[in-house]
């Protein structure tokens, strides 16, 4: 790569290129000038980060899938904060690249439901409320889903899902390394709650993720990966020991981020990649699978702190359960009979928390301003299940279900019928990770989480494509 840009560099431009570079620049100056230096180094970087990921769209992909989790202290600053729009120029670049290909656009088993869940997200977004509101979500429902095309056809060979491979699970190292750090070295750094059972103040790993939750959102994708490669036969052996000991950090970081909802979405997921591979190939050990499952469960639930913990999920006197359940019934006290079934809108859940913001479109564009983060926070729901109802109703709720059920099934099939490993590993992954999502839907609204976000729709494209490869 770096060859050919020093080649690229020797040759001469021609008059396109050269006017192209002229109007960059006068134009970047003219931002400069009339609003802001920064929006005029932003579009600079831009059109540079957009020029460079059509030409070399492999790297741009694996770089954005490797600094994806790094964004979020980024979006964090103030100064640096708009910096993190340079990802949406690399996937929407990817995206048009992508249309230049033959063939269809979308994988044909997902065409459909994709295509519905674009429609109705479109039609709930008109029934908003709240313009900017519903910009802003619709921004982050549908940022993303192309993804799904670029990763089916960037990751298009066995020697490309072994570099995918390579690259996120040593980027899930790193990540998992500074939580380590930050645990001993930078305690003050970390998230706080509160334990009335022992009237202590617990801290919280969050590593670069900004919060545990989004940290536990990460885990999922990472141990999902991690195990299904640990457990695949014909991967290279280091490949499969060094995924192995990811999976055992990644064990120790999620006890450490004190998360309910990563406590049992993560388990989910493991327990998800050790059982279906087996179920998937002998269909008639599913009685078995379901023994061993109530067997673990119950030895698990015999240590007294297991039990305490699961008293503490289900107990509605719990203040976290407290406030989660007094989120739930003031999103769903306002919804009309036609609500429930077709939504209210986009954004419709700002009932809640009354704080109004004046937000610009270059704000909703970035998604980095505080401002924005204000805004968003009026449509927080700490239940995704319960914000997807509210926004867009049961039809919404009936979309979402249908895609992920299709994924299960493709990657049980990738599993079942594949012949070489890398797409086996894929098959396995992909299921988990849906398993242990629809878990973590029901404390969070996985769609608002960043990189979790980002991930679902590029493991869903993995599936597809290994899926309608083999």
């Amino acid at each position: 790569m770096i060859a050919s840009l020093l080649v690229a560099l020797r040759q001469p431009l021609g008059g396109t290129a050269l006017l192209a570079m002229l109007g960059v620049g006068a134009t970047a100056l003219f931002l400069g000038l009339f609003f802001s230096a920064q929006a005029g180094l932003l579009f600079l970087a831009a059109a540079w980060v957009a020029v460079g990921t059509w030409r070399y769209p492999w790297p741009a992909f694996l770089l954005l899938i490797a600094t994806a989790p790094f964004l979020l202290i980024l979006k964090a600053t103030v100064v640096l904060g708009p910096l993190t729009v340079l990802k949406d120029v690399v996937i929407l670049t990817l995206f048009l690249q992508s249309l230049r290909g033959g063939g269809s656009l979308l994988p044909p088993a997902l065409r459909v439901p994709v295509l519905a869940l674009v429609a109705w997200d479109l039609v709930t977004f008109v029934r908003a409320d709240a313009f900017a509101l519903g910009l802003l979500r619709l921004r982050d429902l549908l940022l993303y889903i192309p993804l799904l095309v670029i990763a089916a056809r960037q990751i298009h060979t066995t020697e490309r899902q072994r570099t995918f491979f390579t690259v996120f699970l040593g980027t899930a190292g790193l990540i998992l390394l500074l939580a380590g750090i930050q645990r001993l070295q930078f305690p003050d750094s970390m998230v706080l709650r509160f334990d009335a059972a022992r009237q202590v103040w617990i801290p919280r790993v969050s590593s670069v993720l900004a919060h545990p939750n989004h940290l536990g959102g990460y885990l999922v994708f990472t141990l999902a990966l991690a195990a299904a490669v640990t457990g695949i036969r014909g991967l290279p052996r280091g490949l499969r020991l060094g995924a192995g000991i990811l999976t055992a950090a990644g064990l120790v970081a999620t006890t450490l981020t004190y998360s309910r909802s990563a406590w049992i979405a993560v388990p989910v997921a493991l327990i998800s990649a050790a059982v279906l591979p087996r179920v998937a190939l002998a269909p008639r050990a599913v009685g078995a699978a379901f023994l061993t499952m109530v067997l673990f469960g119950s030895a698990v639930l015999a240590v007294p702190r297991v039990r305490q913990f699961v008293r503490a999920v289900a107990d509605p006197a719990y203040q976290s359960n407290k406030t989660r359940l007094e989120i739930a019934a003031g999103s769903l006290v306002g919804i009309s009979n036609v609500g429930a079934v077709i939504g209210e809108g986009l954004g419709d859940t700002t009932t809640l928390l009354q704080r109004t913001a004046e937000i610009s479109l270059y704000d909703i564009v970035s998604a980095g301003a505080q401002e924005v983060q204000v805004a968003k926070a009026r449509t927080f729901v700490d239940n995704g299940v319960v914000k997807t109802w509210v926004e867009q109703g049961a039809i919404g709720l009936v979309i979402v279900g249908w895609i992920a059920a299709h994924l299960v099934r493709l990657g049980l099939l990738a599993l079942r019928h594949a012949t070489d490993p890398e797409t086996r590993a894929i098959g396995v992954a992909a299921t988990a990770a849906v398993c242990g999502l629809a878990v973590l839907w029901l404390f969070l609204d996985v769609t608002d989480m960043f990189p979790a976000n980002l991930y679902f729709w590029t493991f869903a494209g993995l599936v597809a494509g290994a899926r309608s490869r083999s």
